[in-house]
């Protein structure tokens, strides 16, 4: 078993990742809109991965994108 460490790292749960051909991709919340976003990743386990690049600290992320959420599609968040 390997275990890693680091600080100051920007990590999304993996729920939010999908593949876009050969790269990683997330949906970020932008003005109601969701955004299409091409990350880069680093490590990751099976709840969350470190995002390399891409991807600010300060955005909101979707998890798990339904298939009909495409680049500025219309959203709301939805009270947990």
């Amino acid at each position: 078993m390997s275990v890693s460490e680091a600080d100051n790292v920007l990590k999304v749960p993996v729920s939010a990742l999908f593949r876009r051909g050969e790269e990683w991709a997330v949906f970020v919340a932008d003005h109601g809109r969701a955004a299409l976003r091409p990350v880069k990743i680093g490590r990751r386990n099976d709840l969350e991965a470190e995002v390399i690049s891409q991807l600010n600290e300060n955005e909101s992320v979707l998890v798990h994108p339904s298939d009909k959420i495409q680049n500025m599609t219309r959203i709301r968040e939805r009270k947990s």
